[in-house]
């Protein structure tokens, strides 16, 4: 085994904190699945029905003494 792929724990205070890995291991990481997006996409079709009112909003008044 290569030194490049063994992987090094960090520990503080007796507590793991971080995994130093080889940059093959962390491209193959990063880019070895699917997007978030892609994720998101592959959920269940939700058919959501929203109903908004069709009165007009109130007017509002920005300026002084309005």
């Amino acid at each position: 085994m290569d030194i490049s792929d063994r992987r090094q724990v960090v520990t503080r205070h007796g507590g793991d904190v971080a995994v130093v890995i080889s940059m093959a291991e962390y491209r193959h990481l990063r880019h070895g699945g699917e997007g978030f997006k892609a994720f998101l996409r592959s959920g269940p079709d939700l058919d959501l029905e929203i109903n908004r009112p069709v009165l007009p909003a109130r007017p509002v008044g920005l300026g002084e003494g309005e």
